[in-house]
């Protein structure tokens, strides 16, 4: 049987030069979008909401739109983690029973 190599694809054709190009627009924009992360998650683990108010109300300040509230208890407990069951209900219920008390994290090597 003969043995078939493959041929080595040119990193041209495996990025297009102009994103390659941009590749620090892409890097700046990235580590924006983690700030932005950041700091939600800082407002939030301080009890300070979004405020999403409808498109009728006078403040100048805050998202707007026509649509009716997602009610909160719906916005927090959804989730796809199908591991817990297969209604949407269903990780919202049972995850309290996993167990990660043998779990550990460590990030290490070249993070500041």
């Amino acid at each position: 049987m003969k043995k078939r190599s493959i041929p080595p694809v040119p990193s041209s054709e495996i990025t297009p030069r102009s994103a390659w190009l941009r590749r620090r627009e892409f890097i700046a924009g990235a580590g924006a979008g983690l700030a932005l992360s950041s700091s939600l998650a800082q407002a939030l683990a301080a009890g300070d909401a979004l405020k999403f108010m409808p498109a009728s109300a006078a403040s100048g300040t805050g998202f707007r739109t026509d649509e009716a509230l997602t009610p909160f208890a719906d916005v927090a407990s959804y989730n796809n983690f199908y591991e817990f069951g297969s209604d949407k209900g269903d990780p919202a219920g049972y995850a309290h029973e996993m167990s990660t008390d043998p779990w550990s994290l460590q990030v290490d090597g070249e993070v500041a």
